[in-house]
């Protein structure tokens, strides 16, 4: 089973645009297809940078605009690389 690693770029990529309109972490986990300790360390990031915060009692992890100016350049990049 070959199977091609994501990098960095489509992992961010992934996490920001599944977050839009806000997600639960766990179903974040599933949409984005990452193990527990891979979403922690990616979710750690994107929040640590501002493109992903925490809102409300039930903590829903939501794309801030940084984070969607973030995303469209990761769009932008994946398209030159194509």
């Amino acid at each position: 089973d070959i199977r091609k690693k994501r990098d960095v770029m489509e992992i961010v990529h992934s996490l920001l645009k599944n977050a839009i309109g806000g997600i639960k972490k766990t179903r974040l986990l599933y949409k984005s297809n990452l193990n527990t300790k891979t979403l922690e360390k990616y979710l750690s990031y994107c929040i640590k940078q501002g493109y992903i915060q925490i809102r409300g009692e039930n903590k829903l992890y939501i794309t801030t605009e940084k984070g969607r100016e973030a995303l469209e350049k990761l769009r932008e990049a994946s398209e030159l690389l194509a």
